[in-house]
Order: structure tokens, then C-alpha cells, then sequence
């Protein structure tokens, strides 16, 4: 169990961890304040309160306290105390390492009572790790706006969705066909079966967390869905997220490029050509750094 616990936490730690390190290793040179913009896939250069230190601070007791959150909650669910900590570290963090060979379908093939509401909980934990945490500040403030009021949430969202929707209709309609009936408890719980397993997988790969309730690569998931998981991995987490890959911020960006580029074969040569992000315009410098990043 120390072993299996020491690397929860490394996964724990290492989530907020690098940015931590260059913050207080390189927070007295003169090259701080670009070290800090280079590591921009965990932080979005906007920070909550002046001082690179002070907003560390910040966004670690957020991250703390979500992770405290998470671990309670599943302790409640009927999780024990060690694995209720384990998977909480693994979840805010997108590590997604778990005490049990099967991973979170662990609970399900042991019979447990509440392996529904653990799914459940942890997808939140999930979600919480593959959002900026600068979004999570502006909740705490009360500011109810932040999780659609901008473009990189708009598409988090969106990607969530359309994805769960197609990935839901190619299962009930073409992997494994069943007559719904309206009145029927059991076709409901059919449905919720479906909804949740398919928006447990899409979270967990789209935060590149890792946890699973079912093997991606088993007949459970049809063709279309074993694509789209691919697009997911690519995709990634949100800037300033404890999630890997290319940043949903990124992909907004690159869709934003296609329809300037679509727009300027259509429009009059004189027309205003610009990348318009949350009513900002994008340089041709940034957009050059993300295209070049979308292809190596």
C-alpha cells in the first residue's frame, strides 16, 4: 500500500508540480515572466492576483481543496479511505492511476453497492482537472459566467456532447440494438447504463486521465467510437488544466483559422481578415506557434 500510495501522489504532485518548480526556482531572474509564459499548456498567462507566487498559491488551494472534495465524496459513495485518496489524487490531477489492476471497473466486477455514484464522482474529479483552474477561481468568486463565456469552454463542451451523442446512437442503434419503451423502467436503465459508461470514457480519455470502466479496445465500443477516442487523445484538456495534449483552447483556435481562410477565398480582397478569440484579435505570431505545434 505505501508503494501504490507513493505513486498517487507523485501523480498528485506533478499535476500543479512543474509549474510550481519554475515559479520558485526562476521567480528571482530576470526570465522569470517568460519561463512562466512557455509553460503555458498548465497556465493561462492571465493570473487571478499580481505575483507570480501569490496566484501559485491560489491554484494550489484550489487544487487541494478539489481533490479534498473528491476524496470525501467517494468516501460517502462507500470507497475506502485509502482508495477514496488514491483515485482522488489520480483524478484532479488527469494521472489516472488506480490501486486496482481492472481500474474504476474494479467496483462493478466486486459487486460493490455504489460503483454508479463512484463513476459518477469521478467523472466530476475528472472534469475538474480537464478545466483551467483559473476557471475554478472565477467560481469561487461567484462568478457563474466563466464556464460558457469563452471560447475554449464553448468547444469543451461542445466536443463532450456531440461526441457522447454519436458515440451513444452507434451503440444503442448499430453495436447493440434494444426496443425502448417509454414505460419501461428497465430501457431507462438501459439508458443511463449507456450514458454513463460512453461519458465516462470520452472524460476520461479528453482530460487524458486514463481511468476506465470498460477496455476502449473490446467490441462494447463500435468503429465510430474507437476513431473519435483517437480525435480525444489528440485534443486534450483545456489550457491551464492538469491535462495533457494539444489544449481545446488550440483546436478552437486552428477551427477559427479554417473559417478565416474559407471566409477570405469568399470575401472582397479588401475585407478584414482576423482571428477573433473572445472578442480579442489573435497575432499572426500565435497563430503561426499553433499551427506549427497542431503539425509536429
Amino acid at each position: 500500500r505505501s508503494i501504490i500510495f507513493w505513486r498517487a501522489l507523485t501523480q498528485f504532485i506533478g499535476g500543479l508540480g512543474i509549474l510550481t518548480f519554475f515559479v520558485f526556482i526562476t521567480s528571482q531572474g530576470k526570465f522569470a515572466h517568460r519561463l512562466f509564459g512557455a509553460e503555458s499548456h498548465k497556465i493561462s498567462s492571465s493570473r487571478p492576483v499580481p505575483g507570480l507566487q501569490n496566484t501559485v498559491k491560489i491554484l494550489w488551494v484550489i487544487y487541494a481543496g478539489l481533490t479534498l472534495f473528491i476524496a470525501l465524496a467517494l468516501v460517502v459513495a462507500g470507497m475506502s479511505l485509502f482508495d477514496s485518496f488514491c483515485h482522488s489524487f489520480t483524478a484532479l490531477s488527469t494521472g489516472g492511476f488506480s490501486p486496482h489492476d481492472a481500474s474504476i471497473e474494479y467496483y462493478r466486477l466486486s459487486g460493490h453497492s455504489n460503483y454508479i455514484w463512484i463513476e459518477y464522482i469521478l467523472i466530476l474529479g475528472m472534469l475538474f482537472g480537464g478545466i483551467n483552474f483559473l476557471i475554478h477561481y472565477r467560481l469561487l468568486k461567484r462568478d457563474g459566467k466563466p464556464l460558457w463565456d469563452n471560447l475554449e469552454m464553448r468547444y469543451f463542451w461542445s466536443i463532450i456532447g456531440i461526441f457522447l451523442l454519436i458515440m451513444f446512437l452507434e451503440r444503442v442503434f448499430k453495436v447493440e440494438p434494444f426496443n425502448f419503451s417509454l414505460f419501461s423502467a428497465d430501457s431507462w436503465l438501459r439508458v443511463e447504463e449507456e450514458f454513463r459508461l460512453i461519458l465516462f470514457q470520452i472524460t476520461s480519455i479528453l482530460t487524458t486521465t486514463g481511468f476506465g470502466t470498460r477496455d476502449i479496445g473490446t467490441a462494447y465500443f463500435g468503429q465510430a467510437a474507437k476513431q473519435l477516442f483517437l480525435i480525444l487523445m489528440i485534443i486534450g484538456g483545456c489550457v491551464g488544466s492538469t491535462g495533457g495534449g494539444i489544449k481545446v483552447l488550440r483546436i478552437g483556435i486552428l477551427f477559427k483559422l479554417i473559417q478565416r481562410e474559407v471566409y477570405k477565398i469568399l470575401a472582397p480582397r479588401h475585407a478584414v481578415n482576423k482571428v477573433i478569440i473572445d472578442g480579442k484579435a489573435v497575432g499572426i505570431e500565435e497563430l503561426q506557434r499553433v499551427s506549427g505545434l497542431f503539425f509536429i
